[in-house]
């Protein structure tokens, strides 16, 4: 499971919540839950959405819970408006035990309070939020590397002065829109949707 959840129960006038091509949370935010579940797992062989406006005076969709279906496993992609108290980030589980992770990644907090990249602190995140594998017996804390988001846009740069390799590719990109449109598309129908006749 990958979690976006956030408290944000009154509909704002901006970009992101007017109707249009790419509005709303589902494309915001879950382009990144998507791309993280692409870049782990490959692509789906089917998907069940449900993205839908429900706050108030909502004209684009504020929460989605995605089922993505794999061979022998499943993935749940959430977002939700209305998450005042604190809920999972990610959530593994498996035959040999359990991941639970809380909290977001603090290198946008940390930009917005003033911190510059090039301080040694940023991107680390409170020992608080780090992670905790569970097995049957015992329960160890794992430390979260530190984000860089400037090596993601370093490499943007040298791509496009350089003719390095573009960080993520045309196709990849295309994979993680295929699995939006074809979210919204299950979402609007009530049912799951194969992946690979959408090509």
């Amino acid at each position: 499971e990958s979690h976006f959840d956030r408290f944000r129960p009154v509909v704002r006038q901006r970009w992101r919540e007017e109707p249009g091509p790419g509005a709303g949370i589902w494309y915001d935010l879950g382009s990144h839950l998507v791309d993280q579940a692409i870049t782990l797992f490959g692509l789906p062989e089917a998907l069940t959405a449900r993205c839908l406006p429900l706050r108030d005076g909502s004209k684009t969709t504020d929460y989605f819970h995605v089922l993505l279906h794999y061979q022998g496993f499943e993935v749940i992609l959430h977002a939700s408006s209305f998450s005042a108290a604190p809920n999972s980030r990610f959530r593994l589980e498996g035959s040999q035990g359990s991941f639970i992770k809380y909290g977001l990644d603090p290198q946008e907090g940390q930009l917005k309070n003033g911190m510059r990249p090039a301080q040694s602190e940023y991107g680390v995140e409170d020992h608080e939020q780090y992670g905790s594998l569970y097995n049957e017996t015992a329960v160890e804390r794992v430390e979260t590397e530190a984000g860089c988001y400037q090596r993601y846009y370093q490499s943007v740069v040298n791509a496009i002065n350089s003719g390095d390799r573009n960080p993520v590719s045309p196709s990849e990109a295309v994979e993680v829109l295929k699995i939006l449109e074809l979210a919204e598309k299950s979402s609007q129908q009530g049912q799951t949707l194969s992946v690979c006749e959408a090509d």
